[in-house]
């Protein structure tokens, strides 16, 4: 053998791109999405959401039992009443209470009930993720006003939640933006970014105006002495659309929020095309979307756990202070209660910072496009333009159609012009 062995190239092969250690571990990068959360605009704009939240929660809550009924029910002795929707450590409804406006206790009821909004002081009542109270209160309004409710609260979220999957997946791509860029690429995509939410929701809306159809001819072809076979038909005919329900409803807890991260990042505005790389990652990278849903859960977690340890100091400290030293202690129960939901703006500012820096990187496990390959520039983001042809290629192109140069007739075949549009040399013999 002639060759001398000279070691290992180590810059060559599987290692040759491996700089850094994100580079060997990609969901390092998700710890760069983690400043979302302590973005002080970024967690105003969630409290602040959480804020309008609950108000609209109270009012839509008034509205689906009536504003008229307390009034005209109850033992109040006729005195107008405040309905007080009061929710528990994990938000589930657990009283409506009427409360007499005229009586002199009434803030001292209220604070104190609003009280238990604080659960288990601080980390355990703020553990769990906020998915599950949001779809309690949802379901508790009927399906009307529960519907209506949907959609207030994706116009509510709509913006706060895609500036911050769009600052996670820039500080994950290591190409940090100002607050303002941010917003300004938002702004002018909140319908496109509507169109992610409610898509699904319409599909599966749609699906279901079928099924309830097939149901209505079901119960009319029942009451014919027909047998049961045509009502078995329908039912076989009724699966296949229940099924693509199920597949559009259930893949959208993951097609959705991947979809407007997607739709926040992308240079191209289009609500279809960021939808169906949700799904397309879903599917696609399924075991790629569990370790890194992972990594991001565990990375929330910490955040909630976090916030939750500041909540129990600042509870002992409105125990010793306001508790203590005022003749209303009451006060400081309500002063908990507001605090036990600050670690829900750090859970889910962190949460939708993570799910940009998931997005990158589901994008790298199916489509094999780099991380750091997002449009942040108003050179990145401008509409790509078509190419444009050289203007010798034009005037060789104007020259071939004009009549002077072109032939014609079985005849002119035959004698080959040097001229454009002939691949046959000029001969001695031609003319």
């Amino acid at each position: 053998m002639s060759e001398v062995f000279e070691g290992n190239r180590l810059e060559s092969g599987v290692l040759q791109r491996v700089r850094r250690w994100r580079d060997a571990i990609p969901a390092l990068v998700l710890v760069e999405s983690l400043r979302v959360a302590g973005s002080p605009i970024h967690l105003g704009l969630a409290w602040l959401t959480l804020a309008v939240q609950e108000l609209v929660f109270f009012v839509l809550s008034r509205a689906s039992r009536g504003f008229d009924a307390d009034a005209g029910h109850g033992g109040n002795g006729g005195h107008e009443s405040l309905n007080a929707s009061v929710f528990d450590g994990k938000g589930v409804d657990i009283a409506m209470m009427d409360v007499p406006v005229g009586d002199m206790r009434t803030a001292e009821v209220w604070v104190t009930d609003v009280s238990k909004l604080s659960g288990d002081a601080g980390i355990g009542g703020i553990s769990s993720w906020p998915f599950g109270e949001v779809t309690d209160r949802i379901s508790a309004l009927g399906p009307w006003w529960g519907t209506f409710a949907v959609l207030i609260l994706a116009m509510l979220w709509v913006v706060p939640v895609s500036l911050a999957a769009r600052a996670g997946a820039c500080y994950a791509a290591g190409r940090p933006q100002a607050f303002l860029n941010h917003f300004g690429v938002i702004r002018g995509r909140v319908t496109t970014l509507l169109g992610v939410i409610l898509f699904p929701l319409l599909m599966v809306g749609a699906i279901g105006v079928v099924l309830g159809l097939i149901g209505k001819v079901a119960a009319w072809i029942a009451d014919f002495p027909i047998g049961p076979i045509p009502v078995l038909m329908l039912a076989v005919l009724a699966v296949p659309f229940a099924i693509v329900a199920g597949v559009i409803f259930a893949g959208a807890w993951v097609a959705v929020p991947l979809g407007l991260a997607g739709a926040a990042i992308e240079k191209q505005e289009d609500f279809f095309d960021a939808l169906s790389r949700g799904y397309e990652y879903l599917l696609r990278r399924p075991v790629h979307l569990v370790i890194y849903g992972g990594v991001c859960w565990l990375l929330v977690k910490l955040m909630l756990f976090a916030g939750g340890m500041l909540v129990g100091s600042a509870s002992a400290v409105v125990d010793a202070s306001i508790g203590m030293g005022s003749r209303f202690p009451e006060f400081a129960s309500l002063v908990e209660g507001v605090l036990s939901r600050l670690p829900l703006g750090f859970g889910i500012a962190a949460a939708w910072g993570l799910i940009g820096g998931l997005y990158l990187l589901m994008r790298q496990a199916a489509n094999d496009q780099e991380i750091e390959d997002i449009p942040v520039s108003p050179i990145d983001m401008r509409p790509t333009e078509l190419p444009t042809l050289r203007p010798e290629v034009v005037n060789a192109t104007t020259d071939a159609s004009s009549p002077g140069t072109s032939s014609h007739g079985a005849g002119s075949a035959g004698v080959g012009s040097p001229g454009v549009g002939s691949n046959n040399p000029p001969t001695e013999s031609q003319g």
